[in-house]
Parts: C-alpha cells; structure tokens; sequence
C-alpha cells in the first residue's frame, strides 16, 4: 500500500455534498455541529460521517472516495482498522455542477462559523468593556 495522500477540507465536503451527505452503505444521514462537542446545529461545518477511500489511500480522486458513516467505516474494514476494506463500492459520477455547489456549500458554512466566532467575541469584549466602564466609575 502506497504513501497515505491528506485529503484538504474542501475535497472531503464536496464527497459529502455529491453523496448527500448520507452513508452510502447504510443510509444514515448526516448531524451537523458547528464544532465537534457541540450540540447540532444545522448550518455546521462539521458531520460525523467519514470520506473513505475505496481502493486504498494513494489517490484521493473523487471516483476513489466514498462517504460512509463510523459505524459502516469500521465494517468494512473487516471490524479492524488493520484490515484492508472487504468491499466494493461504485460512487455517483461526480460532476462540475457538484464541485461548484459543494464548494459553494463549504465556504458557506465556513463563514456561518466565521461570522458566530467574531459575534461570541466581540460581546466577550462588550462585556469586558462594561466591567471596566463600572471598575472606573
């Protein structure tokens, strides 16, 4: 088995978005969070589902990827990690309209997350001002 290749962020969300964000053995749909811990949130750019390769980790082409959820992930590696997969999987053609509407999901979301850290900090620092407005007087 050759070298593991990373996937970026944005490959692995437009496999989810080409898979609907489903598990494509068993069907499960996707939570999302907007931070893993945290409660779901449905414009969160965090799911529990997996992007597996089908046929091994050196070609992180879309037709080598799959989405699968953690349970059906760990199945199909034979119910060990050490175990190469045991099935075979045909994923939906991926297409440029999918690239383009997964990417524009992606960054969607980021700036959902974006947008929420800047509003907790920026009241973090109302806060802080009024403590000191009252602190002086």
């Amino acid at each position: 088995m050759g070298k593991r290749e990373p996937l970026s962020p944005l490959t692995k969300w437009i496999v989810l978005y080409r898979d609907n964000f489903t598990c494509q053995k068993c069907g499960k749909k996707a939570i999302f969070k907007l931070w893993p811990g945290e409660p779901e949130d449905p414009n969160g750019p965090f799911c529990d589902l997996i992007v597996h390769h089908i046929e091994g980790p050196t070609s992180n082409d879309y037709d080598n990827l799959i989405t699968l959820c953690q349970n059906c992930h760990f199945m199909v590696h034979g119910g060990s990690w050490k175990n190469k997969p045991i099935e075979k999987f045909n994923p939906r053609p991926i297409t440029t309209e999918i690239i383009f509407e997964g990417m524009r999901d992606y960054y969607r979301r980021q700036d959902y997350v974006n947008d929420y850290f800047f509003r907790s900090m920026f009241n973090e620092y109302k806060k802080k001002v009024r403590e000191v407005a009252k602190f002086i007087g």
